[in-house]
């Protein structure tokens, strides 16, 4: 169990730094991350109290929560870019000629300095 069994606002669940004492984030997203989630359906959609009052039940966000793990699906925006090789050349400034700088520039040597 992650989360607290109890009703949950969203700024509980995206917490607050600024607030005093800073409050920590449940899940760590962006508010408009956080509604993207709930409208693809990746997030369950909560309930209102009232008019202005959305709040997601902490026995639901565990569950997707342990649905997400079991899954180990990442968001796209997490994702990690691919780690470079040792000597590889996809590097456009690496493939250049021993004559250039960096990213094409001319050397010291050939700029007259």
């Amino acid at each position: 169990m992650f989360i607290d069994e109890k009703l949950y606002r969203v700024a509980e669940l995206l917490g607050d730094p600024k607030a005093k004492p800073p409050r920590p984030a449940l899940i760590p997203v962006a508010l408009s991350t956080f509604y993207g989630m709930v409208a693809d359906g990746r997030l369950p959609p909560g309930r209102y109290l009232g008019p202005a009052c959305r709040v997601w039940s902490g026995r639901e966000l565990n569950q997707f929560l342990n649905e997400l793990l079991a899954s180990e699906e990442v968001p796209a925006n997490r994702r990690r870019p691919p780690a470079r090789v040792r000597g590889s050349t996809t590097d456009p400034c690496q493939s250049r000629s021993a004559e250039s700088t960096h990213c094409g520039g001319p050397s010291l040597e050939q700029a007259g300095g």
